[in-house]
């Protein structure tokens, strides 16, 4: 939310309604972000099975902060904080194409403040995407792109988990 334009921000703070009513609490929304909470405790499977231990879950950031939020969690015994996120096919495949900060930049904002707010160095991400098969299908297509300079598939990129380590120094 912070990455979006300062009116955007201040019309959410205060509550306001959306202009285009059909827009808002539609069905598949609500589904899709509970469907991204449920898949953090898959995230966290995930690193307990390469021994990194998740503490701090649903933390909230300290009530002095100019802003509010609650923290997926923090790597045990270190000064890395957690992040798991559930995007869909086109923000997964910006992950694939792109370098992480252009792909997306509302996930560094975003985490580059909590690491202000909690001393944080790094941020590890866990990502899970919500259409492997999707992705899987647009990079066997993506692997035959006559311009090599659009291969963005060609390493054979995992189509459900991305990973990735940000500092935040």
């Amino acid at each position: 939310m912070l990455y979006r334009c300062a009116r955007q921000n201040a019309y959410y703070m205060a509550g306001t309604p959306h202009s285009n009513p059909n827009q808002q609490g539609r069905l598949d929304s609500t589904i899709t972000a509970e469907q991204g909470r449920v898949m953090e405790d898959v995230s966290v499977r995930i690193l307990a099975k390469r021994d990194i231990v998740v503490v701090n879950r649903q933390k909230e950031l300290p009530a002095d902060f100019p802003m509010t939020g609650h923290i997926d969690g923090e790597i045990d015994g270190t000064t890395i904080g957690f992040e798991h996120k559930h995007p869909g096919r086109y923000d997964f495949i910006r992950l694939l194409k792109y370098p992480f900060e252009e792909a997306v930049p509302g996930y560094v904002l975003q985490t580059v403040s909590y690491g202000a707010a909690l001393g944080w160095t790094d941020t590890l991400f866990v990502m899970l995407a919500q259409d492997a098969s999707g992705i899987r299908g647009e990079a066997a297509v993506n692997r035959h792109a006559k311009n090599p300079e659009r291969r963005w598939a060609e390493l054979g990129p995992n189509p459900k988990v991305f990973i990735k380590q940000l500092d935040l120094t």
